[in-house]
């Protein structure tokens, strides 16, 4: 059982991983230039070494590579589904989406209230630094 959970832990990391790929396809960051896909990089490698021992490790992984998927492209949290990604990750995605007319406030409130949101969010703000 331990092996076959391990092969879908990194199945399931590495499908987020090719999925933002092509979700920011093309884009670039804002101030650097660079691409995009630099950012949600960044903020696993710091999810990974923060929480390296953490249950829910993979969990996180996959969200800190989609985090921005559901603003930054055509992709839609039913996509997500239809690709079959946890359903704790795909819910933790959607706390992460600012919706439009939702107070700033009311954001970080979902986001503080969620173990995964929270961490994910405090490595892509450092990210953004």
């Amino acid at each position: 059982m331990g092996y076959i959970f391990e092969m879908f832990k990194a199945y399931i990391t590495n499908k987020a991983y090719k999925l933002a790929k092509e979700a920011h396809k093309g884009q670039k960051r804002k101030v650097t230039g660079e691409d995009y896909i630099n950012h949600p990089a960044e903020v696993v490698q710091r999810l990974k070494h923060y929480y390296k021992d953490d249950p829910k490790l993979h969990h996180l992984v996959v969200v800190g590579w989609l985090h921005d998927t559901i603003e930054d492209s055509d992709i839609t949290l039913d996509d997500l589904k239809a690709k079959d990604f946890p359903d704790g990750a795909i819910a933790a995605i959607d706390i992460l989406t600012k919706k439009p007319g939702q107070s700033y406030m009311d954001y970080l409130k979902g986001i503080k209230n969620n173990d995964i949101t929270r961490r994910v969010k405090i490595q892509d703000m450092l990210s953004n630094l």
